[in-house]
C-alpha cells in the first residue's frame, strides 16, 4: 500500500519520526531526572558527612578544650619554653644565693659581735683602728665588696690592726672602755636572712614552676595523639566542602 501511496507512506514516516523523537526526548528527561536525582542523593550524603564530622570535630574539641589544635600547640610550646626558662633561672638564682651566704658566714665567723665603740686610750693608733673598723661597717651598709671604696676601707683596717699587732705587749692599757654591737655583724646577719627568705620564696616558685612544667608536657603528648585525627577530620571536611560547591 505505500508503493501505490507516497503521501500515505510520507504521512507514516513522519508519525515514526515524531514518535522516535518524542520517546527520545522522554530518554533525554529520564536520564536528566535520573542524574538530578542522583546528584541530590550524593549532595544530601556529602551534607550528612559534614554534619557527622562537624560534631565529631566538636565534641573532641569541646572534650580537650580545643579552638585549633595548630593554635594550641603552639601555645602550649611556646608556654612550655618560657617555664623551662623561668625554671632554670630559679635555680641559677639559688644556687647563686647560696653561694653568697657560704662567703658570708664564713666572713661572720670572723666578724666579732660586738666591738669597742670608745676606749679613753693613749694610743692614737687604737683611736684609728676603732673608727676605720666603724667607717667600714657603715660603708658595707651602703656599697658592696667589690666597690673600690669598700677595698680601700679594708686595706686600711688591715693596716691599722697590724701595727696594733706589731705594739703588742706595750702596756697601754685604756682608762675606759665602751663596746656595743658590731654594725658588720648585724649587717651581715642582715643580708644572710634576706639571701634565705629570697631562696624560701624561689624555691616556692620553683615547686609551681616545676608542676606547670609537667602540665605542658602531658598537654604536648596530648596534643599530638589528637592531632592526626583532628588534622584528618579538618581534611576530609574541607574535601567534602570542595565536592558540595562543584
Amino acid at each position: 500500500a505505500t508503493d501505490s501511496d507516497p503521501e500515505m507512506s510520507a504521512k507514516i514516516a513522519n508519525t515514526m519520526a515524531e514518535a522516535f523523537i518524542e520517546d527520545y526526548k522522554k530518554l533525554i528527561r529520564s536520564n536528566l531526572e535520573r542524574m538530578y536525582e542522583n546528584r541530590i542523593r550524593n549532595q544530601a550524603g556529602i551534607e550528612k558527612e559534614i554534619v557527622a564530622i562537624q560534631q565529631r570535630l566538636k565534641s573532641m574539641y569541646k572534650e580537650y578544650d580545643l579552638n585549633s589544635i595548630d593554635r594550641e600547640e603552639a601555645n602550649n610550646n611556646q608556654r612550655l619554653m618560657l617555664t623551662e626558662d623561668r625554671i632554670a633561672r630559679a635555680s641559677t638564682q639559688i644556687a647563686a644565693d647560696k653561694e653568697r651566704i657560704a662567703d658570708m658566714e664564713a666572713r661572720l665567723a670572723e666578724v666579732p659581735e660586738s666591738i669597742i665603740t670608745y676606749s679613753e686610750s693613749n694610743s692614737k693608733n687604737d683611736q684609728q683602728l676603732i673608727q676605720a673598723k666603724q667607717k667600714l661597717s657603715e660603708m658595707l651598709e651602703k656599697y658592696t665588696e667589690e666597690n673600690p671604696r669598700i677595698i680601700n676601707q679594708r686595706s686600711l683596717v688591715a693596716k691599722l690592726e697590724a701595727e696594733y699587732r706589731a705594739r703588742e705587749g706595750v702596756d697601754e692599757t685604756p682608762s675606759k672602755v665602751v663596746t656595743g654591737l658590731n654594725p658588720e655583724n648585724i649587717q651581715l646577719k642582715r643580708d644572710i636572712n634576706k639571701l634565705n627568705s629570697e631562696i624560701v620564696s624561689l624555691q616556692s616558685e620553683l615547686k609551681e614552676f616545676t608542676e606547670r612544667l609537667v602540665e605542658f608536657r602531658t598537654r604536648r603528648e596530648l596534643l599530638a595523639r589528637l592531632g592526626p585525627d583532628l588534622r584528618a577530620l579538618e581534611s576530609e571536611l574541607r574535601q567534602l566542602g570542595q565536592w558540595q560547591e562543584e
